[in-house]
């Protein structure tokens, strides 16, 4: 599946390189609202919801007339309590609180796909390599400031995702700049993140694994922003 997703996505960039409408090259700045799904049932520790939001800013240069080169930093954090039942059926009791960061960097190419003679519409196709960077924390004493028990596990993996999307360009600004709105939607990968102890790794101790998170599935984003 993953292959033939990278063969569609490749496809369509070369579509639209040989695109023969007039536009010039152009830059964008944007800001974005995303989620990638995850069929992973440990990631219930961290959220009800089987997705990872996170906001991003995300810049392009734009080197061909409907090309761009696309990068951006995206964060994400989810905090969940924790709790099991106690002496009596009936109660549940805090075990530990439970927070997840993370911080994805992508970079890759957009290619703009015009719609007749509209400058002010447009598709577009994404597909970008990334790399995630990502914090566990867990905590016995929420409500204690610093607590020394708190403990932190890091992992880091590669993955891509890949995306077709509607650009909107509703209003010019200044003599070549418009303000834009978009929607993309596509599929994402993030390879297995294992996660080892934070504090053992600074010391240098070789530590064991203590589980993982996969993030998989169905990407999607809305933004907004600046093309100039």
């Amino acid at each position: 599946m993953q292959s033939r997703t990278l063969r569609s996505a490749s496809a369509l960039l070369l579509l639209v390189a040989s695109s023969s409408a007039a536009a010039a090259p152009q830059n964008e700045l944007s800001i974005h609202l995303s989620t990638l799904g995850t069929p992973d049932a440990d990631y219930d520790m961290f959220s009800e919801n089987a997705n990872l939001t996170s906001v991003s800013l995300r810049g392009g240069w734009g080197f061909h007339e409907n090309i761009s080169l696309i990068g951006d930093l995206s964060r994400s954090r989810t905090v969940s309590d924790v709790y099991a039942y106690g002496d009596q059926d009936w109660e549940e009791v805090l075990i530990f609180r439970s927070g997840l960061t993370t911080y994805q960097l992508g970079l890759g190419l957009k290619g703009r796909i015009p719609i007749g003679n509209l400058p002010w519409l447009a598709g577009y196709a994404v597909g970008q390599g990334v790399a995630m960077t990502s914090t566990v924390r867990l905590d016995d004493e929420p409500d204690q400031e610093g607590n020394p028990n708190e403990l932190q596990y890091r992992a880091m993996a590669p993955g891509f995702r890949v995306a077709g999307g509607v650009e909107l360009l509703p209003l010019r600004v200044g003599f070549e700049g418009r303000l834009f709105t978009n929607l993309e939607v596509g599929y994402g990968l993030v390879g297995a993140l294992n996660y080892r102890d934070a504090e053992a790794e600074t010391v240098g101790e070789d530590t064991a694994l203590i589980g993982d998170l996969k993030f998989r599935g169905v990407y999607f984003a809305w933004g907004m922003g600046w093309r100039f």
